[in-house]
């Protein structure tokens, strides 16, 4: 896929990176010399979690004690004091005190979008590229000192200088606000929410997306309510804050139903997440190809809206019809804007992967662990992981440094064999504890992905959903959807050894070279970053066996 790769000699270890919004990240240099991105959601145990003081009082804030350990656990981590903090999301007062915390930093603003698209871009090795972010929302430059909330952008890179294109800002631009994609998931039943004391349900969780897009498959387009969901996606962020009761009122009367929290359950809420998806995609197609068609350009495509698998699969192969490629950074979300920052900042070429985030943060309970389970504790081997999973064993992996983003790699993973037709219900109900529909993704060796997956790409970060070959649905039903799509992660020797050497040992063994993976954490929580919470899993659940690093724990 690379085009070029400029060498790095030294990546800039005076520059360090904040976004203090929900998916709260920042960017160094570590004292390896090494870019990392710590997300704030794994340190305070919050997921999604928020830095900035002012949500300190919301369902996804936190307080000032953990925003300073956060910050004193980067600076033991800093290969040296920054003298540039770049920002967004943050207050006055958090400003200050990161001022407080690194006396010699100038801080300096930062766009959302503009950053969303420089850190895909500088990490995809394409030399040109069009690139856009489509996203619910952020601040952006207007002008040298004015930004105003946008919910897409488009850039044209050509060998490393960027040309903006134009945003939904512009009085001529489309008005449509794609990240609202996932508010669908509150009229639907199925979709567990968390309330507050007052029985208030979040309307804009940031969960419901991924859970209704895994609803969708179950469903179908009611044509008649098209129109109605199409009217409600167009209006810029702003206009839905501010309006949204209105708007919430004609999309009541245009579909004929009163909507309400929950309204929508069975097949009626399936075939509204189906409904959801189909305007969702026809509306962004019908932004994207009249600049892919324009520009003739391979695309690089980020923001919150790139986590939607099934929009991006359509995407590549519309690309893939016309000579172009598609590609999809491993954080495309918020979570990954810090490390835009970086790369805008400093126009540098540099792909850390998704294996750069925050490190086992209690390794010296390790040996705790071992005398605790003394008898049950072994060193680990490929072979042994094998054996226990073509079994019918579920098992935690933990090793190294985290996968930054949503989706666990192999660094943070409950692994498990899906030839066992009741394997996902035995994850979602005694080991995840979330909803019945929700699919699990397969992984399998890059070069094997064709002949398990029909139209498959590469897809190091789970980036697309390709169709399982239909010899192969009823013996992979665990990962295959009811739709016959699979949300793929492939793998190769270099990417991630572990996996790569497990799915070899299978085919070795004449089973299929696929196995499930899902993401290692406590119901509720981010992906897990301590040996303690690990343990818990292992001791709560119906999870058989614990890898951390070389070590392999039984119950």
């Amino acid at each position: 896929m690379l085009d070029y790769i400029k060498t790095v000699d030294k990546l800039n270890s005076k520059v360090l990176a904040i976004n203090g919004c929900h998916d709260a990240s920042v960017t160094f240099v570590d004292r390896n010399h090494k870019l990392r991105i710590f997300e704030y959601e794994r340190f305070c145990k919050i997921r999604y979690g928020i830095y900035k003081q002012e949500a300190d009082n919301t369902v996804i804030g936190t307080n000032s004690k953990i925003r300073e350990d956060f910050i004193d656990y980067i600076k033991s981590n800093l290969l040296e004091e920054p003298e540039i903090i770049l920002h967004s999301e943050l207050e006055h007062e958090d400003i200050e005190f990161l001022r407080k915390k690194f006396p010699k930093a100038n801080p300096i603003l930062m766009g959302h979008h503009m950053s969303h698209c420089a850190g895909a871009y500088w990490q995809s090795g394409f030399k040109n590229a069009l690139v856009f972010s489509l996203d619910g929302g952020g601040k952006d430059y207007v002008s040298e000192n004015y930004v105003d909330f946008r919910s897409y952008s488009f850039y044209k890179f050509e060998d490393g200088v960027d040309t903006f294109l134009f945003s939904s800002y512009e009085p001529q631009s489309k008005r449509i606000n794609p990240g609202i994609y996932g508010f669908f998931g509150y009229f639907c039943s199925e979709i567990t929410k968390k309330t507050s004391d007052v029985d208030e349900s979040d309307k804009f969780c940031l969960s419901y997306a991924g859970k209704i897009m895994g609803l969708s498959a179950y469903g179908k387009v009611r044509h008649e309510w098209v129109d109605a969901i199409k009217k409600f996606y167009c209006h810029t962020p702003i206009e839905h804050w501010n309006n949204h009761g209105q708007y919430i009122q004609e999309l009541s009367d245009g579909m004929g139903v009163k909507l309400k929290k929950n309204c929508f359950t069975g097949q009626d809420s399936w075939d509204l997440a189906a409904t959801n998806q189909y305007a969702f995609e026809e509306l962004c197609f019908d932004l994207v190809k009249p600049v892919i068609q324009k520009y003739q350009m391979d695309v690089v495509f980020s923001g919150g809206c790139a986590l939607n698998v099934l929009f991006n699969q359509k995407l590549a192969e519309y690309l893939r019809e016309r000579g172009l490629r598609l590609y999809v950074p491993p954080y495309p979300g918020d979570d990954g804007i810090s490390f835009g920052h970086y790369t805008f900042y400093n126009r540098v070429r540099v792909n850390p992967g998704p294996y750069c985030g925050i490190d086992i943060v209690d390794r010296d309970k390790l040996t705790e662990y071992y005398k605790k389970y003394s008898g049950k504790v072994q060193y680990s081997s490929v072979p042994t992981i094998v054996d226990l999973i073509t079994q019918g064993k579920i098992g935690g992996i933990m090793q190294g440094y985290s996968e930054v983003g949503p989706r666990a790699l192999g660094n943070r993973s409950i692994i498990c064999d899906p030839s066992f037709p009741e394997m996902k219900d035995i994850l979602n109900a005694k080991v995840k504890f979330r909803e019945w529909f929700r699919p699990f993704a397969p992984v399998c060796r890059e070069e094997m992905k064709d002949l398990y997956f029909d139209n498959a790409f590469p897809s190091e970060y789970m980036s697309f959903a390709p169709n399982v070959k239909t010899k192969y649905q009823e013996t992979l039903t665990s990962i295959t959807h009811v739709d016959g799509t699979a949300r793929l992660q492939t793998v190769n020797s270099s990417q991630h050894k572990l996996f790569y050497d497990i799915l070899g040992e299978m085919h070795s063994r004449g089973k299929p070279s696929v196995i499930l993976n899902t993401s290692f954490n406590i119901r509720g929580k981010p992906i897990l970053t301590s040996i303690e919470d690990a343990f818990y899993v292992l001791e709560n659940t119906e999870l058989d066996f614990l890898v951390i690093e070389n070590l392999l724990f039984y119950k």
